[in-house]
Protein backbone atom coordinates (compact mmCIF):
# COMPACT_ATOMS: atom_id res chain seq x y z
CA UNK A 1 0.00 0.00 0.00
CA UNK A 2 1.29 2.77 -0.60
CA UNK A 3 0.14 6.54 -0.03
CA UNK A 4 -0.13 8.93 -2.77
CA UNK A 5 -1.53 12.21 -3.22
CA UNK A 6 -4.09 11.95 -6.02
CA UNK A 7 -6.89 14.37 -7.24
CA UNK A 8 -9.91 12.85 -6.52
CA UNK A 9 -11.84 11.65 -9.41
CA UNK A 10 -15.60 12.52 -10.28
CA UNK A 11 -18.26 9.98 -9.93
CA UNK A 12 -19.29 9.44 -13.52
CA UNK A 13 -21.30 6.16 -12.87
CA UNK A 14 -24.44 8.10 -11.53
CA UNK A 15 -26.73 10.07 -13.53
CA UNK A 16 -26.17 13.50 -13.87
CA UNK A 17 -28.60 15.77 -12.41
CA UNK A 18 -29.27 13.63 -9.49
CA UNK A 19 -28.90 14.66 -5.84
CA UNK A 20 -26.38 11.62 -4.98
CA UNK A 21 -24.06 13.48 -7.62
CA UNK A 22 -24.45 16.77 -6.16
CA UNK A 23 -23.63 15.14 -2.59
CA UNK A 24 -20.90 12.63 -4.13
CA UNK A 25 -19.30 16.14 -5.79
CA UNK A 26 -19.21 18.13 -2.85
CA UNK A 27 -17.61 15.24 -0.48
CA UNK A 28 -15.07 15.31 -3.17
CA UNK A 29 -14.15 19.05 -3.15
CA UNK A 30 -14.02 18.79 0.90
CA UNK A 31 -11.91 15.79 0.64
CA UNK A 32 -9.58 17.61 -1.19
CA UNK A 33 -9.72 21.05 0.73
CA UNK A 34 -8.80 18.64 3.80
CA UNK A 35 -6.02 17.18 1.99
CA UNK A 36 -6.26 13.49 2.23
CA UNK A 37 -4.62 11.14 0.52
CA UNK A 38 -6.12 8.20 -1.52
CA UNK A 39 -4.86 5.18 -0.08
CA UNK A 40 -4.43 2.47 -3.05
CA UNK A 41 -4.29 -1.52 -2.58
CA UNK A 42 -7.33 -1.82 0.09
CA UNK A 43 -10.13 -4.25 -1.39
CA UNK A 44 -11.84 -5.00 2.46
CA UNK A 45 -12.29 -3.54 5.29
CA UNK A 46 -13.44 -4.86 9.02
CA UNK A 47 -14.41 -2.91 11.99
CA UNK A 48 -15.33 -5.24 14.93
CA UNK A 49 -17.98 -4.23 17.07
CA UNK A 50 -19.04 -5.75 20.40
CA UNK A 51 -21.16 -9.06 20.43
CA UNK A 52 -18.78 -10.31 17.65
CA UNK A 53 -20.41 -7.93 14.98
CA UNK A 54 -18.63 -7.37 11.79
CA UNK A 55 -19.06 -4.06 9.78
CA UNK A 56 -17.60 -4.95 6.48
CA UNK A 57 -16.71 -3.05 3.60
CA UNK A 58 -15.56 -4.20 -0.01
CA UNK A 59 -13.97 -2.71 -2.21
CA UNK A 60 -13.61 0.73 -0.31
CA UNK A 61 -12.07 3.90 -0.73
CA UNK A 62 -9.80 5.08 1.38
CA UNK A 63 -7.87 7.95 2.36
CA UNK A 64 -6.06 9.01 4.81
CA UNK A 65 -5.08 12.39 6.66
CA UNK A 66 -1.57 13.79 7.73
CA UNK A 67 -2.10 12.21 11.65
CA UNK A 68 -2.56 8.65 10.60
CA UNK A 69 -6.56 8.49 10.78
CA UNK A 70 -8.23 7.42 7.98
CA UNK A 71 -11.65 7.85 5.69
CA UNK A 72 -13.40 5.00 4.47
CA UNK A 73 -16.39 5.08 1.87
CA UNK A 74 -18.17 2.44 0.50
CA UNK A 75 -21.20 0.27 0.97
CA UNK A 76 -21.12 -1.68 4.55
CA UNK A 77 -22.42 -4.70 5.19
CA UNK A 78 -22.57 -6.23 9.19
CA UNK A 79 -21.62 -10.21 9.51
CA UNK A 80 -23.01 -11.52 13.12
CA UNK A 81 -19.91 -13.44 14.04
CA UNK A 82 -22.07 -14.94 17.00
CA UNK A 83 -25.62 -16.32 14.57
CA UNK A 84 -22.66 -17.50 12.20
CA UNK A 85 -20.99 -19.73 14.66
CA UNK A 86 -24.60 -20.60 16.21
CA UNK A 87 -25.28 -21.95 12.67
CA UNK A 88 -22.25 -23.59 11.95
CA UNK A 89 -22.89 -25.87 15.48
CA UNK A 90 -26.21 -26.59 14.74
CA UNK A 91 -25.41 -27.86 11.52
CA UNK A 92 -22.37 -30.14 13.17
CA UNK A 93 -24.75 -31.41 15.63
CA UNK A 94 -27.34 -32.12 12.99
CA UNK A 95 -24.65 -34.17 10.63
CA UNK A 96 -23.02 -35.73 13.81
CA UNK A 97 -26.96 -37.09 14.49
CA UNK A 98 -27.54 -37.91 10.54
CA UNK A 99 -24.35 -40.23 11.17
CA UNK A 100 -25.24 -41.64 14.60
CA UNK A 101 -29.27 -42.62 13.44
CA UNK A 102 -27.65 -44.15 9.99
CA UNK A 103 -25.41 -46.19 12.71
CA UNK A 104 -27.58 -47.35 14.85
CA UNK A 105 -29.97 -48.15 12.07
CA UNK A 106 -27.35 -50.63 10.45
CA UNK A 107 -26.71 -52.28 13.79
CA UNK A 108 -30.13 -52.48 14.42
CA UNK A 109 -30.57 -54.53 11.12
CA UNK A 110 -27.77 -56.74 12.31
CA UNK A 111 -29.47 -57.51 15.98
CA UNK A 112 -33.04 -57.67 15.18
CA UNK A 113 -33.06 -61.56 16.32
CA UNK A 114 -31.11 -60.94 19.37
CA UNK A 115 -32.95 -58.08 20.74
CA UNK A 116 -36.36 -60.28 19.67
CA UNK A 117 -35.52 -62.65 22.06
CA UNK A 118 -34.44 -59.97 24.93
CA UNK A 119 -37.87 -58.42 24.37
CA UNK A 120 -39.94 -61.96 25.04
CA UNK A 121 -37.46 -62.77 27.82
CA UNK A 122 -38.98 -59.65 29.41
CA UNK A 123 -42.37 -60.57 28.71
CA UNK A 124 -42.22 -63.79 30.00
CA UNK A 125 -40.24 -62.41 32.92
CA UNK A 126 -43.18 -59.78 33.82
CA UNK A 127 -45.82 -62.97 33.40
CA UNK A 128 -43.70 -65.05 35.91
CA UNK A 129 -43.70 -62.29 38.86
CA UNK A 130 -45.97 -62.79 41.64
CA UNK A 131 -47.06 -59.50 43.26
CA UNK A 132 -48.89 -61.16 45.98
CA UNK A 133 -47.17 -59.41 49.41
CA UNK A 134 -46.55 -56.22 47.27
CA UNK A 135 -48.51 -52.92 47.60
CA UNK A 136 -49.95 -51.85 43.72
CA UNK A 137 -48.80 -47.67 44.56
CA UNK A 138 -45.39 -48.87 45.58
CA UNK A 139 -44.58 -50.71 42.40
CA UNK A 140 -45.66 -47.78 40.36
CA UNK A 141 -44.15 -45.57 42.35
CA UNK A 142 -40.59 -47.56 42.18
CA UNK A 143 -41.22 -47.75 38.17
CA UNK A 144 -41.70 -44.05 37.52
CA UNK A 145 -38.66 -43.02 40.28
CA UNK A 146 -36.53 -45.90 39.05
CA UNK A 147 -37.64 -46.20 35.01
CA UNK A 148 -37.46 -49.71 35.37
CA UNK A 149 -40.36 -52.13 34.05
CA UNK A 150 -42.98 -53.73 36.19
CA UNK A 151 -41.03 -56.94 36.72
CA UNK A 152 -37.56 -55.52 37.96
CA UNK A 153 -40.20 -53.15 40.70
CA UNK A 154 -41.55 -56.01 41.99
CA UNK A 155 -38.17 -58.10 42.48
CA UNK A 156 -36.71 -54.85 43.83
CA UNK A 157 -39.52 -54.63 46.73
CA UNK A 158 -39.45 -58.39 47.43
CA UNK A 159 -35.83 -58.29 47.82
CA UNK A 160 -35.92 -54.83 50.11
CA UNK A 161 -38.76 -56.47 52.25
CA UNK A 162 -41.32 -53.91 50.19
CA UNK A 163 -39.05 -50.55 51.52
CA UNK A 164 -39.78 -48.24 48.76
CA UNK A 165 -36.75 -45.98 49.45
CA UNK A 166 -34.62 -49.14 49.14
CA UNK A 167 -36.01 -50.46 46.23
CA UNK A 168 -35.46 -47.10 44.33
CA UNK A 169 -31.78 -46.79 45.63
CA UNK A 170 -30.87 -50.51 44.64
CA UNK A 171 -32.19 -50.62 41.32
CA UNK A 172 -30.82 -46.45 39.96
CA UNK A 173 -27.51 -47.31 42.20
Amino acid sequence: MSVESQPVEKISELPAGSTTVVHAEKAQKLIQKLGLKRVEGITRVAMRRPKNILLIINEPIVYKSSNNAYIVLGKVTVEDMAAQARAFNESQKQATETKEEAAITEESGDAQPADTAKIEESFEQEKAVDETGVDAKDIELVMAQANVSRAKAVTALKENNSDVVNAIMSLTM
